[in-house]
């Protein structure tokens, strides 16, 4: 009777846990965005996704705004595994936008991640940004004509007070940052409000 009960124990437990998993409440991810050579300090994260999560009535008990800066690429020798990762996140729907100094976005561009934000901004957006437009072809695309990929982050005060890049932490020279929306992104409205 012992192995019966062991076994039934088990396999109960399991059962249990199977439905708890499928039944229990998920965590909502609002936005995933991935920066690539920059870094912000936790608190100044946490200052942008307050001011950002005011803005589309954020609960951070059921919803999550993540920055993740641990990604640190060099374009002309890019680390595969880093590259898998972020490859893995865009392809799992998982990766909301880009954040990358132009080399890196460059790359990105060519490897046709983003949407074009003629595409997916609201026209007074989109006017309101133009000096601020990255242009760039996309070598995957037949069309080689230079679209409005990304955005720089030179102007947004909110970002470089936030960014060690702009801050001058890695040194005198600055990068100029990009930020794009990935195109097989979950949550395209709020990439969209956050641009």
């Amino acid at each position: 009777y012992l192995k019966k009960v062991l076994f039934g124990s088990l396999f109960l437990g399991f059962l249990v846990y199977i439905i708890y998993t499928i039944v229990a409440p998920h965590d909502e991810s609002l936005l995933y965005a991935t920066i690539i050579n920059d870094n912000i300090s936790t608190s100044q994260e946490e200052a942008i996704i307050q001011e950002f999560g005011e803005l589309i009535d954020y609960n951070p008990n059921r919803q999550t705004i993540i920055f993740d800066d641990s990604f640190y690429l060099n374009p002309e020798n890019v680390d595969l595994t880093t590259q898998s990762k972020i490859a893995t996140y865009a392809y799992a729907n998982s990766l909301d936008v880009i954040i990358a100094d132009e080399d890196m976005f460059e790359y990105y561009v060519n490897e046709g991640y983003f949407f074009d934000l003629t595409q997916v901004l609201p026209s007074d957006t989109y006017s309101n940004l133009t000096d601020s437009l990255y242009m760039g072809a996309s070598e995957i695309n037949e069309d080689t004509t230079a679209k409005a990929y990304g955005v720089y982050l030179d102007n947004s005060k909110l970002y470089t007070d936030a960014s060690a890049n702009y801050q001058g932490i890695y040194g005198t020279e600055q990068k100029r940052m990009v930020i794009g929306i990935v195109q097989n992104t979950k949550n395209r409205d709020v990439c969209i409000e956050f641009i």
